[in-house]
């Protein structure tokens, strides 16, 4: 039977699975979809997980049911109509979608958001079960992927993981001691995330359409979705060299925008330059002998636009930068539950460190004991 690791925050949900030795291969969500976008649709009969609620998040914003995942435990509702969700019930429709492929399996473990606090990941445990998924155990995304690297490949004794969603992004640094790799410190940046991001290019891309044109995108709900659309692709076709562009059409006009990408990279500065300050702000906290050496990068904030060149930018030129995979954190969270399949660590919460485990990095002699100070929650 397979092992299934799944990365869930508050932008997507990604699974990948494969039997203990085997490589882990991507699973489908629904249908022949492996990234299911965290957002739910509100607006027919039986609420949409997925992609038709990106695709009227602006058209139709009262209507859609997002960024649920940090107010697990408040008294946030979604109301619409016969619907009435709060963080709960929205992430219980997620985690339903999950339901056959967890039948079928020996075990799951799933890497979830820095900023979740330790009864939050005990609601979302009981939301899997209640799902009823076999979940072996969970660990803090930024801990699981500095974790699958240093069993992958030893790092030296610092080193820090940037990660973001549509809730916040996240600076974390981490330390090997004593077998374990463990948390140093961490900083939570709500007004860094992907939707921070998004908002930033809309009204900086729509005050441009408006100098070209005098036309405003966010005047017609239609527009401004036609332009959230694109920004994606716009963030990943922006290289030297090669231009940017953006078209919306309407009922009543059309229009398209051509940018540079040293324009288009513009519209971020700001908030690129903020992401290397707030990493310094963090080597300043923990006040280190030296800096960290190596940096690990999500996926998710190397597509942010400027990111990577201003964290490069930011840091000596001995300092690593490894961007990881889309998948990484699936795949982190598959090798744990390998490891917790086989006994090699316990089936815990994990939020401040991991067990190295023994024979497996080259550097842990041992399986060291576990101490409860370093789990959120027992199994």
């Amino acid at each position: 039977m397979d092992l299934i690791g799944i990365d869930l925050n508050a932008t997507r949900l990604l699974a990948v699975g494969g039997p203990d030795g085997a490589p882990p291969h991507a699973l489908p969500v629904t249908g022949a979809q492996t990234e299911l976008p965290l957002a739910i649709s509100l607006e027919k009969r039986r609420p949409e997980v997925g992609q038709a609620a990106v695709a009227m998040c602006r058209r139709s914003p009262h209507l859609v049911c997002r960024d649920f995942l940090a107010h697990l435990g408040t008294e946030r509702i979604w109301a619409v109509g016969r619907h009435k969700l709060d963080a709960a019930k929205a992430t219980a429709l997620v985690l339903d979608l999950l339901r056959s492929a967890g039948k079928a399996s020996a075990g799951v473990v799933c890497t979830v958001p820095a900023y979740l606090t330790a009864d939050q990941v005990a609601r979302l445990r009981k939301l899997a079960e209640k799902a009823r998924l076999p979940c072996l155990g969970l660990a803090a995304a930024p801990l699981a992927l500095a974790w699958a690297a240093r069993m992958e490949e030893p790092w030296p004794e610092l080193a820090m993981v940037a990660d973001v969603d549509e809730h916040a992004l996240s600076w974390t640094a981490f330390s090997v001691s004593e077998g374990r790799v463990c948390l140093l410190g961490q900083r939570t940046l709500p007004a860094l995330g992907i939707g921070a991001w998004k908002n930033r290019l809309i009204n900086a891309l729509a005050d441009r359409f408006v100098r070209q044109s005098r036309r405003d995108p966010r005047d017609s709900a239609d527009a401004e979705q036609m332009l959230y659309d694109q920004l994606e692709r716009a963030g990943d076709t922006c290289r030297p060299g090669q231009l940017v562009e953006f078209a919306v059409e309407t009922e009543h006009w059309y229009q398209n925008l051509v940018l540079r990408p040293e324009e288009f990279l513009h519209c971020t500065a700001a908030l690129a330059q903020r992401v290397a300050a707030e990493r310094h702000a963090l080597d300043e906290e923990l006040t280190l002998h030296e800096p960290a050496r190596t940096i690990f990068l999500s996926a998710a904030t190397a597509r942010l636009p400027g990111f990577v060149d201003a964290v490069r930018d930011s840091v000596s030129p001995e300092v690593r930068i490894t961007v990881l995979s889309n998948d990484a954190a699936a795949r982190a969270a598959h090798d744990l539950a390998v490891c917790m399949h086989r006994n090699e660590l316990p089936r815990a919460a994990f939020d401040l460190a991991i067990p190295l485990v023994r024979g497996r990095d080259g550097g842990a002699d041992a399986f060291p004991d576990i101490d409860p100070v370093f789990r959120t929650g027992e199994w």
